[in-house]
């Protein structure tokens, strides 16, 4: 009997679930399971009823995993990009698992560590921008390299925001031949229908004078055209806003959208000052075999370098995310420019990004979460009642991490009566985040609260 409940939920699911199969009667159901039994086992009229029905079951389960007409998606037309809300982290990583294994694991699940020469990454403790882990990327003689990568996320969306936390605990030289010397800490490869993968964009370090690092972006492909129409060969594009610091946490960021001709774009940020900003660029080689805008663009921060004084030359990371954006980036010039691009000063983005409450709640609390863009913003959080006359709660932080913050405004005394005698309160959250040196933004939602 509970064989049979068994398969009749496994039927009526694969009715309801199956990629393709039309709803209906009990019939396409049955038909599913039968065709997904003969993919899975061949021919099983001959078996006995009970293992059949075993195997009736497992053939749903395949069923709803894998698409009605039997293919593979690599077989198939790719469907459109995964839809999302805006500000939605898709992936994170603070190594607070005392593992790397949030990149991807052994199994390289979306991602991985790649080492070369002597470079090795591992989870430590020896400091960490949050919680007690983060990313020890090490070269021992201070050349080979380390790399953590994610390509699962940027094969499913096109337009993203990458970012992580650097810290680099003292000073270090480039050593290397002076013509092609070079560290690299974040770079965005391209994988080619040949299966090679190599980079496309790359922030780089240099030192304009001693004791001195420094951002560069690099355009590094030498055997397609780029970054813009009609030019070819590595280019070089530096920026006179800001220096790397020593000994202290810093955020780089990127936003990325990816292009096999020059409808591509490229933000960077550092601790949300604007680096760099290209329009109509190329970011990736012609490959179909991920999405519909055929494009292979992988992530990865590194510690890469030829040379490097002294050694050995060590980096921490943490806090690593990809998100989407609060918007996309704009699209490119109806017709590119041959001249180099150079960095556009630009206001910097909003200090937050998407805030999610939901419109009811119950208890004498407001509850939210919001994603803060830099370490050591001012957080403030206002309730109001519907005519907005009087104020229901408030809270405020002076000094908030960047990530995602989960707070918490709950009623006054006054408001909690209210909401006693009234059952309901209709209220009028809004939240203002003030970055360091920077001008605050806000953003409301309405609340229902009830008891």
């Amino acid at each position: 009997m509970a064989l049979k409940h068994t398969l009749e939920h496994v039927r009526r699911t694969v009715r309801l679930r199956a990629v393709g199969e039309p709803r209906g009667g009990d019939g396409n159901g049955r038909a599913a399971l039968r065709s997904s039994a003969a993919r899975l086992y061949g021919d099983t009229s001959r078996w006995p009823r009970p293992v059949r029905a075993v195997v009736l079951i497992m053939a749903g389960l395949a069923v709803l995993v894998m698409p009605a007409d039997g293919q593979r998606p690599s077989q198939r037309a790719h469907p459109a990009a995964l839809q999302a809300s805006p500000g939605t982290v898709l992936w994170s990583n603070g190594m607070e698992d005392g593992t790397l294994d949030g990149w991807g694991g052994a199994a390289m699940n979306g991602g991985g560590e790649f080492d070369s020469g002597s470079g090795v990454s591992t989870a430590s403790r020896d400091v960490a921008h949050s919680g007690s882990w983060s990313a020890k990327m090490t070269l021992p003689d201070g050349s080979g390299g380390t790399r953590l990568f994610r390509w699962q996320e940027p094969r499913q969306y096109r337009d993203l925001v990458y970012s992580a936390w650097f810290y680099i605990p003292q000073a270090y030289t480039l050593t290397g031949n002076p013509s092609s010397r070079f560290w690299n800490l974040f770079q965005f490869k391209s994988r080619s229908t040949a299966d090679s993968v190599d980079p496309m964009w790359d922030l780089t370090v240099s030192n304009p004078s001693p004791g001195r690092m420094h951002l560069n972006l690099d355009w590094s492909p030498r055997t397609v055209e780029g970054p813009l129409p009609g030019q070819s060969g590595f280019r070089r594009f530096t920026q006179p806003v800001a220096d790397l610091p020593v000994a202290r946490w810093f955020q780089l960021a990127a936003q990325l959208r990816q292009s096999n001709g020059f409808d591509g774009a490229l933000r960077i940020w550092q601790d949300g000052q604007l680096l760099f900003d290209l329009a109509g660029i190329r970011t990736s080689y012609a490959n179909c075999a991920f999405n519909t805008w055929c494009g292979s663009n992988e992530w990865s921060i590194n510690n890469y370098s030829d040379a490097l004084s002294p050694a050995p030359a060590v980096i921490y990371t943490d806090d690593a995310s990809i998100a989407l954006p609060d918007a996309p980036l704009p699209p490119a010039p109806a017709a590119a420019s041959a001249a180099s691009p150079s960095p556009v000063a630009r206001p910097a983005p909003r200090p937050f990004g998407r805030l999610v409450v939901d419109r009811r709640q119950r208890g004498t609390s407001v509850r939210g979460r919001v994603w803060i863009r830099r370490t050591g913003s001012q957080f403030v959080a206002v309730l109001r009642t519907g005519n907005r006359r009087r104020i229901a709660g408030r809270v405020r932080a002076r000094r908030v991490r960047a990530g995602i913050l989960h707070f918490r405004v709950p009623l006054m005394r006054e408001q909690r009566l209210r909401l006693k005698r009234r059952h309901s309160l209709s209220l009028r959250l809004r939240v203002t985040v003030t970055p360091p040196g920077g001008a605050p933004a806000s953003a409301a939602r309405g609340v229902e609260l009830r008891r």
